[in-house]
């Protein structure tokens, strides 16, 4: 009982972070780029894709293979996947 109220709540954080590094993906660059360094939406970006998302995406994939969901799991990975097509996209678009 208490693993699947994990499992939703992380599922729940996962999503919400997801969309929250979605949308600052496709905000402009000077509103996440300093001078030299990141602004403030560019270090959440940075802190959503580099522990956000693996850490609750990890734990999931885990829990999906022992439950032998993998489908649930194979939709993760494409969003991660078109998540970081839309990245290049965008950077070669915007160079």
């Amino acid at each position: 009982m208490e693993n699947n109220k994990l499992y939703r709540n992380l599922n729940r954080v996962f999503i919400t972070l997801f969309v929250i590094a979605y949308v600052l993906l496709l905000m402009p660059v000077e509103y996440k780029m300093g001078v030299y360094t990141p602004s403030l939406l560019g270090f959440i970006l940075i802190l959503i894709c580099l522990l956000g998302i693996p850490i609750p995406f990890l734990y999931l994939l885990i829990v999906d293979t022992k439950r032998s969901q993998i489908s649930k799991s194979l939709i993760r990975l494409l969003l991660i996947i078109g998540f970081i097509a839309t990245y290049f996209i965008l950077f070669i678009i915007k160079n």
